[in-house]
């Protein structure tokens, strides 16, 4: 639901070259933050991706676990505010938004 509107599909595109490396820097300056961290995964959907589907999955592990769950929150805030990926939202009413 999004300004009252049922959405039914959930589209994302990116522009890859960039999206990849941006992710990349991200996660280095994750593994620099939380040095404990000794493993990173960050994936990204793009096309279609069904309403009640992951489009983004991250994982950090770490022998202590507040360094890995403030190591995914890291990431998350970083992935949304730099990397360079748009969600397209269809409606059950029928219209569409990029947002």
């Amino acid at each position: 639901n999004f300004k009252g509107k049922t959405v039914t599909k959930l589209s994302y595109e990116g522009y890859v070259p960039m999206a990849e490396k941006e992710l990349r820097k991200i996660c280095v300056e994750a593994n620099e933050k939380f040095p404990s961290v000794a493993k990173i995964a960050a994936v990204h959907i793009l096309g279609d991706c069904p309403v009640s589907e992951a489009s983004v999955i991250l994982c950090a592990s770490s022998p202590h676990r507040k360094d890995a769950i403030f190591c995914v929150e890291f990431l998350i805030d970083e992935l949304k505010a730099r990397v360079p990926v748009w969600k397209r939202e269809s409606y059950k009413e029928g219209d569409g938004e990029s947002v």
